[in-house]
């Protein structure tokens, strides 16, 4: 090939390319998930030595101290492929911000500072209401909370558990 239609032929290429990618419509909203039966955040070997109690062991794998794992009903299909947790969705620290896979959803902060913060003109939440929020799905005012969230089946103890380390982030 001469140098002369190299040029012109890198050119044409990239013009095409940017011309065929202009063209692509935006993929349609992905569908909210459906509440499913009840299943686990998947198989998983957990070194509960790597954890400073139940509460951040349950918060980072969905697992107990004494190797429970945490069954839901609802939320994201891959949580229940691919296994997760809180962190998941709303990260190391609770502050959620962060787009939840394959949806168009983003997590929200779960800190029990936040969620407990008062503001004028709206109910708050309070222990009792954050537990039924990740128990049954519903949020401060008693309506449902995006299909996107667990409805997480655990012990008595383990949701306190999960409260207290709520309340450290």
């Amino acid at each position: 090939m001469s140098s002369r239609w190299f040029i012109p032929g890198i050119f044409a290429l990239l013009t095409l390319s940017l011309l065929a990618g202009c063209r692509r419509s935006a993929p349609a909203p992905a569908p909210a998930p459906q509440p499913g039966p009840e299943s686990t955040a998947g198989p998983r070997q957990v070194e509960s030595s790597q954890f400073a109690g139940n509460g951040e062991q349950l918060y980072r794998t969905a697992t107990s101290k004494n190797g429970d794992a945490i069954t839901f009903k609802g939320g994201p299909r891959w949580l229940s492929a691919h296994g997760g947790s809180c962190v998941s969705c709303h990260g190391v620290d609770g502050r959620g911000n962060i787009a939840i896979a394959m949806t168009n959803e983003m997590a929200p902060d779960i800190r029990y500072s936040t969620l407990t913060a008062v503001t004028p003109g709206q109910k708050t939440y309070t222990t009792a209401l954050i537990e039924r929020a990740i128990t049954k799905g519903l949020d401060e005012n008693g309506e449902p909370l995006s299909a996107t969230m667990p409805r997480w089946q655990m012990s008595d103890r383990d949701l306190t558990d999960l409260i207290d380390y709520l309340k450290k982030l």
